[in-house]
This record gives C-alpha cells, structure tokens and sequence, in this order.
C-alpha cells in the first residue's frame, strides 16, 4: 500500500510550499519553517551528470505555493522556470533533479526526487532551457 493520497498532498505542500501538516503528533502538527527557504532545479545530461555548457546554473524556486501547483501525489511548477542561455558547449539533458539543503549551502546537495523529460534536449551556444508551466512534473508515488 502506498501513502494516502491526502497525506501525499500534504507532504509535498510541506516540502515544495512550506505548508504545515497539521494534526500529525499534536494539534499544531509539523510546522513550515520560519523562511520558506528555495530548492533548486538541475539538468541531468544522459551520462547522469549535471549538465556543465558554458553559462549554466542551477535555478532556484523558492518554496512558496504561488511557485508550485500541487495535485493529489505530484507537485508541477506553476511558473515558467528558465535556466541561463548557453554561451558554449553542447550537453543532451534527460532529466531534471530536485535538489534541498541549508541555508548559505552552494549548490545544494540533498536530493529530493528526479524525473525523465519527455524526451532528450540537445542545447548549444544560444539557446536558454525553460520549463513552461506545468512541464516540470515530479510524482510521489
């Protein structure tokens, strides 16, 4: 038996928006932080590495619920995320990683979860990966 569907959107509102769960051990529940805090998004090259072209950086979302639209076990972005133009080289991205961690860490390293695109990206020298609303998708299950 996998987690209750309820509970799945009440977790992933916990992590990706900082909203408490209330009523799981006491009746203030587990509590958002006091800083709604970031994650950040990478691109993984078919290798399985981070993607490394000329100009790439991790992008950061913050932990807000304007930032995520949460739905039953997934949670999906509900802005337009866009990583920096390459300026050079040339990776094929497959898939996308979640990352958290500390305050002041960089980058972060704790991952939370990874997906595949729905198919292999090719950028070069001047293109700027983005994902449009909803596109990034990651599923608790």
């Amino acid at each position: 038996m996998g987690l209750n569907a309820s509970f799945s959107a009440e977790l992933l509102s916990l992590i990706f928006e900082n909203q408490d769960i209330a009523n799981l051990g006491d009746a203030s529940g587990v509590q958002g932080s006091s800083s709604a805090g970031a994650v950040e998004i990478a691109l993984i090259q078919s290798n399985g590495s981070e993607a490394n072209y000329t100009g790439y950086a991790r992008k950061t979302v913050s932990r807000l619920s304007s930032q995520w639209s949460n739905s039953g076990n997934s949670i999906s972005n509900a802005s337009e995320i866009t990583f920096p133009t390459s300026t050079g080289g040339s990776n094929t991205i497959n898939k996308f990683r979640i990352y958290y961690g500390s305050v002041g860490q960089s980058p972060y390293s704790l991952i939370i979860g990874e997906d595949n695109l729905t198919g292999s990206v090719t950028i070069t020298a001047g293109e700027t990966p983005k994902f449009a609303v909803g596109a990034l998708t990651l599923t608790f299950s």
